[in-house]
């Protein structure tokens, strides 16, 4: 008797368990219409303020001076040369030599000194000259000693030695 007493009331909760989970599921899809509705709207709204703001504006195209295609320095280009105009001939000669030499003129020289190529501020250069005189400076230990160690071969002495230590037959 008591087991269908609790029965009975285990079997009542778990029935309304399942009609509160059913009302909740109906709450549920009430709010999913509402928000896929305002959702839709706020779409809709996005859209006409998107076309309304678009308006036909015409791409001008701009031109820009560019002087990648042209050469830093004039070109040279040889004149024929006739039997009459033998002084041209060496006039153009001078004018190739001098384009010549115009343009290596306008390579860049090499720095000498990596360090800092940057100029360094006034007070800088007057702490330097101040203190060139008490030798300061920092230069790396250079040796110029050479060891016989330096080019001693451990795996070479290894065979030479098993060669001297061989037994004779």
């Amino acid at each position: 008797m008591k087991g269908l007493i609790i029965g009975i009331i285990i079997i009542t909760f778990l029935y309304n368990v399942y009609r509160n989970f059913k009302k909740e599921m109906d709450k549920a899809k009430a709010r999913g219409k509402d928000a896929e509705a305002i959702a839709e709207a706020k779409l809709r709204a996005e859209s006409l303020e998107r076309k309304q703001k678009s308006v036909y504006q015409p791409v001008v195209q701009q031109n820009y001076q560019t002087t990648y295609d042209q050469a830093l320095a004039e070109e040279y280009t040889p004149v024929p040369v006739s039997e009459n105009n033998r002084q041209d001939y060496f006039r153009e000669r001078a004018k190739a030599k001098e384009l010549r030499d115009a343009k290596s003129n306008n390579k860049k020289k090499p720095i000498s000194d990596y360090y800092n190529p940057e100029l360094p501020a006034a007070e800088v250069v007057t702490n330097r000259a101040i203190h060139a005189p008490h030798n300061h400076s920092f230069k790396f230990p250079q040796s110029k000693v050479h060891h016989l160690a330096h080019d001693f071969n451990f795996r070479q002495a290894l065979i030479y030695d098993a060669i001297l230590r061989r037994p004779e037959y």
